[in-house]
């Protein structure tokens, strides 16, 4: 055989295995910076704070007044207070993020397997990995889903939450092992209670579910109706709790919140805003792998889908709402940390749609028409491009890369051991210079020149020390 056809048929054995694994590989591109990253990440301010609850002794105690004065989250908060002080001493949040994104990643390819059950291991892991880089490529804030852990908390772990209990629901609705339905109820409650958003999208994602079913498949299944029940009596839980007024009253009515119409513009405003920020790569991915997207979907039960313009209908409805909360309460968009849950549910329902529209109009529009290499290679082109442009992704890369987040790391060592070895009640400590973008978020992490500024406070409480960066001589935050 001659060398050149030798060459050619590695070459070409070489692709093929490639072009099997791509998704997997693209997954792999994603997460692989985000976990490197974890070993140089350090607490946020709201995490010394959290160090400052009652011991683990008093937990119960601890947990009433929280959720008389602060705020209804009962699970994410009332987690966060089992005594932190460890998690710093011994740097768990340098390991942090490898468990979440960990989690993330193995609730995901749980859930997808419990969907696709047709589908062999490396097609599941595709699936997932495809989820993964789409949420990763656009997530809005990556330092506060993975590396804040108060936040991450409070959203991310909720999100696997959410995951745990529809794969555990579908796990009991296959098996009828009840252990799948105690812990489909555990993991319910416990996302219900890790935050706002995550419950109103749980409330009106069952109740759709349920009138939906119901609708194609006209028979009361009871242990749906009991799990919509304590959906809505754990989010009434949430969104009663005295501590949620309390804390509005601390910070301030907002002017112009709890206006009807100016919440509702708004909430469509950015609704329409925000479908146009991230459907197009959603749409571009979809049909650069359409074929695989048909072949897979036409393998599920025709049940599993609905009209496709229904599925649009009750994406914008459950988008809207978050949208809405936030203006009708504080007349704000949400902050970054809730919009990860958005989007991650905006994600999840939209490749949904995705199935139901190809499916529904297979036979009026030639969706399984083959694309020719030349347009697959453009558009896995463009896709590469667009990855390694302003993304999440690429901001990840960077900041590793460059060495900016190993520079932050030391920084932050260094102002560590001045304050803990400074005997000085006033101690001052060096401005930081480096900030990654992946790893860092100016609004909840640094200091300020201001002693009185809520994120000095919280780490001058924890060294029991006032401390302040310099200059001194002008009001500067990190």
């Amino acid at each position: 055989m001659k060398i050149d056809k030798l060459a050619m048929i590695i070459f070409s054995e070489f692709f093929k295995k490639i072009n099997k694994y791509f998704l997997v590989l693209l997954g792999g591109l994603a997460v692989v910076p985000l976990l490197l990253l974890s070993f140089f990440n350090n607490p946020g301010s709201d995490d010394f704070d959290y160090e400052f609850k009652r011991p683990f002794q008093e937990i119960i105690q601890t947990q009433v007044e929280l959720y008389n004065n602060w705020s209804g989250r009962f699970f994410s908060i009332g987690f966060m207070t089992i005594n932190p002080e460890l998690f710093i001493k011994f740097s768990v949040f340098r390991f942090y993020p490898i468990i979440i994104i960990s989690l993330f990643i193995f609730v995901l390819f749980w859930f997808f397997k419990l969907i696709f059950s047709q589908e062999n291991n490396v097609t599941v892991l595709s699936i997932v990995s495809f989820f993964v880089f789409l949420f990763l490529f656009q997530i809005p804030d990556c330092c506060q889903a993975f590396f804040w852990y108060s936040s991450s908390i409070c959203y991310q772990f909720g999100i696997v939450l959410f995951l745990v209990f529809v794969s555990s629901f579908i796990k009991y609705k296959k098996s009828k092992k009840l252990r799948f339905l105690f812990l489909a109820i555990v993991a319910v409650i416990a996302s219900i209670g890790s935050n706002e958003i995550l419950m109103l999208l749980l409330l009106f994602s069952s109740i759709f579910y349920v009138l939906i079913k119901f609708y194609y498949l006209p028979k009361i299944d009871f242990i749906e109706i009991f799990l919509v029940f304590i959906i809505v009596s754990f989010s009434i839980i949430v969104i009663f709790a005295p501590g949620n007024d309390a804390r509005i009253l601390r910070e301030g009515e907002v002017l112009k919140s709890h206006n009807l119409l100016l919440s509702i513009v708004k909430s469509f405003f950015y609704l329409g805003k925000y479908f146009i920020k991230w459907m197009p790569i959603i749409l571009l991915t979809a049909y650069l792998f359409k074929n695989k997207v048909y072949e897979i979907s036409n393998r599920l039960n025709n049940r599993f889908f609905i009209h496709p313009i229904l599925c649009f209908v009750i994406i914008s409805i459950l988008i809207f709402s978050c949208f809405f909360i936030g203006f009708w309460i504080k007349n704000y968009v949400l902050p970054d940390r809730a919009l990860n849950s958005v989007f991650f549910f905006f994600l999840l329902f939209m490749l949904y749609f995705v199935c139901c529209s190809v499916l529904f109009y297979k036979d009026k529009f030639d969706f399984v028409k083959e694309i020719n290499k030349k347009e697959h290679l453009f558009l896995g082109m463009i896709l590469v491009l667009l990855t390694f442009s302003e993304t999440p992704i690429s901001e990840a890369y960077f900041d590793l890369l460059s060495g900016k987040a190993y520079k932050y790391d030391k920084e932050l060592s260094v102002r560590n051991r001045i304050i803990e070895s400074s005997k000085e009640i006033f101690v001052q400590v060096p401005m930081l210079l480096n900030c990654p973008k992946t790893i860092y978020n100016s609004e909840v992490m640094g200091l300020t020149t201001d002693k009185n500024n809520w994120k000095n406070i919280e780490l001058s409480k924890y060294y029991k020390k006032t401390i302040v960066i310099i200059p001194v001589n002008k009001s500067v935050s990190e």
